[in-house]
């Protein structure tokens, strides 16, 4: 099967699952929402989500949300940015939802995280 995305004239599903990712590794400090990718691949949300779990065993904004955290974790080592600044700078809008993210993933807060690796000297971010 094939569907028409942007700059292309066919792709397969997984091409088109490539574009996605690429796009959100491109733009995961932007809102990004499962109809707007959708939409940009030319499926509907529901191929979308099917075919995105299917491929990388969680949904889009699971996936999003493990790419945030791992940029917030070389962000709390590499600087000395707030937890506010760094929330904001990987794409989360909620400082507590950015939190109990972070929690969940990592199984300690954002604090504990720069704390527990503090041995690396910090810089500022690029």
């Amino acid at each position: 099967m094939s569907c028409i995305v942007a700059h292309v004239e066919s792709r397969s599903t997984c091409d088109f699952l490539d574009v996605v990712l690429e796009y959100i590794s491109d733009h995961y400090c932007e809102k990004i929402t499962v109809p707007e990718l959708a939409a940009m691949v030319h499926v509907s949300d529901a191929y979308l989500n099917k075919r995105f779990r299917r491929a990388n065993g969680m949904s889009i904004i699971k996936y999003v949300n493990m790419l945030r955290i791992e940029k917030a974790k070389h962000m709390l080592i590499a600087t000395d940015y707030s937890i506010e600044h760094i929330t904001t700078a990987v794409g989360f809008n909620s400082s507590k939802y950015f939190c109990r993210a972070f929690k969940a993933y990592t199984q300690m807060t954002p604090s504990d995280y720069r704390s527990q690796n503090a041995k690396r000297p910090r810089r500022l971010w690029p």
